[in-house]
């Protein structure tokens, strides 16, 4: 099983990327359920709006570029699994929040696994 890594680095890492994700390419990215072993986050991914002078991304470019925004997830054990939904369904995405970055307390928390965020603890010399 991964360690615990510290809990501050890891949300301030996820809650950059997800703003960069969001600013930079219109990108919003939801960890819907992590499963019950612990080894996958199934997540949803969209672009939430057209870019000034720019085309819809492919569905293979938006899940690329949430797959990059949520590399910080591999410290903890989990491989995302990534699913695209087109423009016309991004209804499924509510508010960012800013204390629970691509929502992962919730699904960890739902899938009793809120124990990988615990705050590592420093090594005593």
């Amino acid at each position: 099983m991964p360690r615990p890594v510290p809990l501050a680095d890891l949300l301030t890492n996820l809650r950059e990327a997800e703003k960069h994700l969001l600013r930079r390419h219109c990108i919003r990215l939801r960890i819907d359920k992590v499963t019950s072993d612990g080894r996958n986050a199934l997540c949803s991914a969209a672009q939430v709006k057209r870019m000034f002078f720019w085309s819809a991304h492919h569905k293979e470019r938006v899940v690329t570029l949430a797959h990059q925004a949520i590399l910080p997830l591999h410290t903890l054990g989990l491989s995302p699994l990534i699913s695209a939904f087109p423009l016309d369904q991004v209804h499924v995405f509510g508010p960012v929040k800013e204390d629970d970055p691509f929502e992962i307390r919730r699904a960890l928390l739902q899938a009793g696994k809120e124990g990988l965020l615990r705050a590592a603890q420093p090594t005593s010399h």
